[in-house]
Order: C-alpha cells, then sequence, then structure tokens
C-alpha cells in the first residue's frame, strides 16, 4: 500500500505542518502500521517545515508498507541543485525561519533523528530540490 500526498497549499506554517502529520498519522492508523511514531512525526514536521519555508510549500510525502518497515520519501519541488556540506555549513538566513535557524538540516536535527528511529538507507539528495528517503523499520505492538 503505497499514498502519496502532493503540497501545494496556501496554508499557514503551522496549519501547512499540521496538514502532513495528519497525512502520516492516518496512513500509519488506516494500515495498522506500529513504528516509533512520534519520533517519525518530528522527522516529517522538520522536513515539511523546510519545505514550506525554503520551496513556497510545494513538495510530497509518499509513504509505502513494505515487507520490513515504512518506506517514506519526502520532497520538495524546489529546481536547483545543492551542496548539502555548503547548505549544512552556511545555515539558514531566512527570515521567520522558526526558532532553530537551519538547526534541522545544519545541526543535524534530521539526522540524528533519523539515527533514533534506525532508518535504513537514509538519504539526503540535493541534484533537484530536497529529497529524503528511507525505511524506518516497524516496532512491535
Amino acid at each position: 500500500m503505497k499514498e502519496t500526498l502532493i503540497l501545494d497549499s496556501g496554508l499557514q506554517r503551522n496549519d501547512f505542518k499540521i496538514h502532513c502529520i495528519k497525512f502520516v498519522r492516518n496512513f500509519l492508523a488506516q494500515n495498522k502500521i506500529s513504528i516509533q511514531e512520534n519520533a517519525f512525526c518530528m522527522l516529517v514536521n522538520e522536513i515539511c517545515k523546510n519545505i514550506w519555508d525554503h520551496a513556497s510549500g510545494k513538495g510530497e510525502i509518499s509513504l509505502e508498507l513494505k515487507q520490513f518497515g515504512l518506506f517514506f520519501e519526502i520532497k520538495d519541488h524546489g529546481t536547483g541543485k545543492y551542496n548539502l556540506e555548503t547548505v549544512r555549513k552556511q545555515g539558514s538566513s531566512l527570515k521567520g525561519n522558526g526558532i532553530n535557524r537551519g538547526f534541522g538540516i545544519c545541526g543535524g536535527m534530521i539526522q540524528s533523528t533519523a539515527d533514533i528511529l534506525s532508518v535504513t538507507d537514509f538519504k539526503i539528495n540535493t541534484d533537484c530540490g530536497f529529497k529524503y528517503s528511507g525505511t524506518t523499520p516497524l516496532t512491535q505492538e
């Protein structure tokens, strides 16, 4: 079972993040998927915040139940190519960028959360915008 949420919203920033998290929680509940839900939602929230802040809220979230876990791909619809190490070093100067000023990608919050979740094959691809993907393992209920 795979579902995709296309993000192209005129929602305010917090409503946009809530919209993304509701999609994830509904997918997990409807498919009776057991993962570290709160940590996964924290990861999704941080990535979706970046989509709203840096890609005008345009992107998509795809979730797919696989045999050994929940595969996710979250990407913005940006068109630029980025050097991830340069982005991490420069930080964010975007006004109204919340309170962490680039800590999500620059300070390692996204990577650390993926590590806590034991995400396998976690990737951040920056060839055309930002695309995050990996598989978070299922847990026992």
